[in-house]
């Protein structure tokens, strides 16, 4: 006989002990958070005394501090170590955002809201979900709750403002100008470069570790100069796919090409990386060609992205001259297409049916 307090497999008393446990662990850490504002909020005279004491400019530090409640958690509480408790990292991550930070002086130089960008709010988390892991190490258990947070947004708050955004703003300056250099001063032969090698770095995974240099680009520049020279890769993989679908008579090979081609003219390369070009070879040399041509269009008329999270032809909307773009991509179909054409490459045997 059915049992009347189970639905589809789970009972009612099961269902509310799951929402009940994530409903204590997000309360949870919001109280870890308050608890570290609260005490910073008692302790705010003594703070303020203490910083005019030492250095008469930094008594607008605590009211920062305490306002960081109000306001957005940002970027950092995604950011900061899944062991540590993620508002801290945002609460990090408000604290070199936050607009009092224009009126701190750190000696004859002018805090800036926001400097360093995206670079600084990683530094600054990871230094934060490290300091709090070493902390629940060393303090008592029945002060973990008490005191960790607190020591948190304390230490790290510092470090943050007087060490690590500083650090960070030089290493998106580094980055920014860097770029802007390569690109303007190498021109053509930097796309081609950078256009050529984005492939096997896709392949391995690793690509995503360009979107922080990608946002710090826009946020300093208001475009990014790399990502359509990045995405002209793919295109050249387009490219070389449809050679091999014209030129093997392999009909589960076609059928690849076909089901994974929409989503790679979109910008996912992958399905073509791993059922199409890799496993052939040669063809995925030539793909990395046609995306190296591809890529020192781009990099020769100077082509920004306004936006991230899109590539292939979608990015063509978000770019300083469309059409440029697009005869960018028009390069990589060509040139995909023709070497790949040219180099051939052996024809794989159809899978066995079960």
């Amino acid at each position: 006989e059915a049992d009347p307090q189970r639905c589809g497999g789970i009972g009612i008393f099961e269902r509310v002990n799951r929402q009940t446990k994530l409903l204590k662990h997000i309360f949870t850490e919001l109280v870890r958070a308050d608890f570290g504002r609260g005490l910073g909020d008692g302790r705010h005279l003594i703070l303020k005394l203490l910083l005019q004491f030492a250095v008469h400019a930094l008594t607008p530090l605590p009211q920062c501090l305490i306002q960081l409640r109000h306001h957005s958690l940002r970027l950092g509480t995604l950011l900061h170590g899944s062991a540590a408790q993620p508002i801290l990292g945002g609460i990090l991550a408000a604290v070199i955002t936050h607009p009092a930070l224009k009126d701190i002086m750190l000696g004859s130089e002018q805090l800036q809201p926001g400097r360093g960008g995206i670079i600084a709010v990683l530094l600054v988390t990871a230094f934060g979900a490290w300091l709090e892991l070493r902390l629940r190490k060393i303090i008592p258990t029945m002060l973990d709750l008490l005191l960790t947070p607190l020591l948190t947004i304390l230490i790290a708050g510092f470090a943050a403002l007087f060490i690590l955004q500083p650090i960070g703003g030089m290493i998106a300056t580094a980055i920014g100008d860097g770029v802007t250099i390569a690109i303007h001063e190498g021109g053509a032969m930097t796309g081609f470069i950078l256009g050529g090698l984005w492939l096997p770095i896709v392949m391995l995974g690793i690509h995503q570790a360009m979107t922080p240099i990608h946002v710090q680009l826009i946020q300093e520049y208001g475009v990014t100069l790399l990502l359509p020279i990045l995405a002209m890769a793919g295109c050249g993989q387009i490219g070389a796919c449809l050679a091999v679908y014209f030129k093997t008579k392999n009909k589960f090979l076609k059928k690849t090409i076909l089901s994974a081609l929409p989503v790679g003219i979109m910008g996912i390369g992958e399905p073509l990386i791993y059922g199409v070009t890799l496993p052939l070879g040669r063809p995925f040399i030539t793909a990395c060609i046609g995306g190296a041509f591809g890529g020192a269009v781009q990099a020769a008329f100077s082509i920004g992205s306004s936006a991230i999270g899109i590539s292939g032809l979608p990015l063509t909307t978000v770019t300083s001259q469309p059409l440029i773009y697009l005869l960018g991509i028009l390069t990589s179909y060509i040139a995909g297409f023709a070497l790949t054409w040219l180099a051939g490459f052996d024809e794989p045997e159809e899978p066995q049916a079960s």
